[in-house]
């Protein structure tokens, strides 16, 4: 929906953009935005649509998986500080960011680098974060509930039927299904995400 859409971009690129703004009132040269939502919902789409807006902005892609290397999140966000303005995007975030006390402390030295970049004693400027998780209630609430780490949780639901309408209708300006048909996946695919919706137009 067009607010959330204002949301994230406002709190990513916009914010990067008017970076020489939020000096002048002291405010930190850092952003978070962590996108929540089951698989198919549409948060790798948002973060390939930011990256595709992020003119004269450093755009860094990484995962769960490599954060819990050695050494890896320090040196990229100071690669990123380096390159900056930047934003770093963090798929899966929840492979190394789950709760603590109920999981363990298995990934604990990759998640406590983690804090340290996002929000330590040491500040890197002009870098946003923009991660990705399919399971917001496992991670750790000093990822999930303290802002100036992530600032913004955006949850991501499936769509509503005038979305649903509007990803057909995009889908559709070059696969020829007429408009009875494209109406009729909309009502019935109440329960589909947009990665759903794009295998059944494709499908037929």
């Amino acid at each position: 929906d067009a607010a959330t859409k204002a949301e994230i971009k406002a709190n990513t690129v916009d914010f990067l953009k008017h970076s020489e703004l939020w000096r002048r009132s002291g405010i930190p040269l850092k952003r978070g935005i962590l996108l929540a939502g089951e698989p198919g919902t549409g948060k790798t789409v948002i973060c390939k649509a930011l990256m595709s807006e992020a003119e004269g902005i450093t755009c860094i892609t990484t995962n769960g998986y490599a954060l819990d290397a050695d050494d890896y999140i320090t040196e990229l966000y100071e690669l990123a500080e380096d390159l900056s303005p930047s934003i770093v995007f963090i798929e899966d975030i929840d492979l190394i960011g789950q709760n603590r006390l109920e999981f363990g402390y298995h990934s604990g030295s990759a998640l406590i680098s983690l804090l340290a970049v996002l929000d330590g004693v040491e500040q890197y400027k002009q870098i946003g974060t923009v991660a990705t998780t399919n399971c917001l209630e496992t991670l750790d609430s000093a990822l999930s509930q303290r802002p100036s780490r992530f600032d913004r949780v955006i949850k991501l639901s499936r769509p509503s039927i005038e979305q649903r309408r509007e990803l057909i209708s995009r889908l559709c300006q070059k696969i020829p299904l007429d408009e009875n048909t494209q109406e009729y996946i909309a009502h019935k695919a109440e329960n589909c995400t947009p990665a759903h919706l794009q295998e059944i137009v494709y499908s037929l």
